[in-house]
């Protein structure tokens, strides 16, 4: 089978930096524990390799996790995810003794930066995703638009606003967000939005998609930039979000000859290559189910 390869793969330079923190963390403080506030990145497997190492996760859907700081042994590690979080929580982890260890991710830390200095203020994002939960945390004069949904407060914002974006969110989502902000904000301008490693992966999978067969994602379920590279593949042909090799393989790819093979910002390089080889070695069909378009 042929395999399109859809670069960049393999984490992206805020991940990564976010995973090295926690394994710094790790090796400064031997013998202590060292947890993650939350998950530091949307991937299970990611996740598990950070496991494997010793440290541990507080998972903010089990756990309130303003309580959880609260109760962590005094000179313990604490590493914050690269979604961001209420800057209050560090003041929390200082009175605690806590060494803290931060990975938020610099377009994230950007967009908060620039959203203190803006009022009155939208913001455009997902009202379940950590990344809006910190922002809206420290920039609570923002008015609120759900990129799902519409809904949100923004329609209370006073004057011409200005407009920030989730760092994840989609081409479309951003462009139809803004749109129908500006039908009731005609001066509103949007100031910033999708991070760069967002923006290449999203173009260069409507590019693969449209000359494959078929397209695979990797990614975590979890992952809202994964899903938004599986959601735009599926508006050029079929389009499947695996997390590894094991979920790939159940796949039905009989009929297939070309394959766009695109990952998640959060999904391991080894993962990538593993499912590029399995790809590779499986022989062409020697029929057409689907057309590329």
């Amino acid at each position: 089978m042929e395999v399109l390869l859809v670069s960049p793969f393999g984490y992206c330079s805020g991940v990564s930096a976010a995973l090295s923190l926690a394994e710094k963390a790790k090796r400064e403080a031997p013998g202590r524990e060292v947890y993650l506030l939350g998950c530091p990145v949307h991937n299970e497997l990611a996740i598990k390799s950070l496991s494997a190492l010793g440290l541990r996760l507080l998972d903010g859907r089990k756990v309130d996790l303003e309580k959880a700081i609260l109760a962590l042994p005094s000179g313990s590690a604490l590493v914050f995810s690269a979604h961001g979080h209420p800057r209050a929580w560090d003041d929390l982890a200082q009175r605690k003794g806590l060494s803290v260890y931060d990975a938020t991710c610099p377009f994230v830390r950007q967009n908060e930066a620039l959203g203190k200095e803006k009022n009155p203020l939208i913001y455009i994002g997902l009202p379940s995703h950590e990344e809006a939960e910190a922002f809206l945390a420290n920039c609570p004069h923002a008015y609120f638009y759900d990129a799902a949904s519409g809904d949100g407060d923004w329609r209370q914002c006073p004057g011409s606003p200005s407009l920030i974006a989730q760092t994840t969110l989609s081409e479309e989502e951003v462009h139809d967000a803004e749109e129908e902000i500006t039908a009731s904000f005609p001066g509103a301008v949007l100031l910033k939005g999708r991070c760069y490693a967002t923006k290449e992966r999203q173009k260069a999978i409507r590019e693969a998609a449209k000359d494959s067969d078929a397209t695979i994602v990797l990614g975590s379920k979890s992952s809202n930039n994964s899903r938004k590279l599986q959601e735009i593949a599926a508006s050029f042909g079929p389009s499947y979000l695996c997390l590894d090799l094991g979920e790939v393989k159940a796949l039905p790819l009989e009929g297939y000859r070309k394959i766009a093979l695109a990952s998640g910002a959060s999904t391991p390089r080894e993962v990538y290559f593993q499912v590029r080889d399995y790809l590779s070695s499986l022989p062409p069909s020697p029929r057409m189910l689907f057309k590329a378009r």
